[in-house]
């Protein structure tokens, strides 16, 4: 498990100053909670030959960041992998 801070203290601008003002502030508190939980399996198929299953949970709830596609702020993260893989050991 994974536990990190994200840094919020400075403004940031997004646009030029040709565009309309889009600024962020540090509201709450300087930092915002962000952490990443995983979990995993392989199995032996052959002596050096195994298949990876694992996933993955990535959440940052109170991060906010612009959505470009459609120009609004919003907040909170939550990501979702599912990950499967071949492994071949050499020695």
């Amino acid at each position: 498990m994974l536990l990190g801070s994200i840094p919020n203290r400075h403004r940031h601008q997004i646009w030029p100053s040709a565009y309309p003002t889009l600024d962020f502030y540090a509201r709450d508190a300087p930092y915002k909670l962000a952490y990443s939980v995983g979990t995993g399996v392989a199995y032996r198929v052959a002596q050096n030959t195994s298949i990876d299953v694992g996933y993955q949970d990535l959440s940052a709830p109170d991060l906010e960041y612009m959505d470009f596609s459609t120009l609004t702020t919003k907040k909170g993260l939550d990501y979702h992998q599912v990950k499967v893989g071949l492994r071949y050991d050499l020695w």
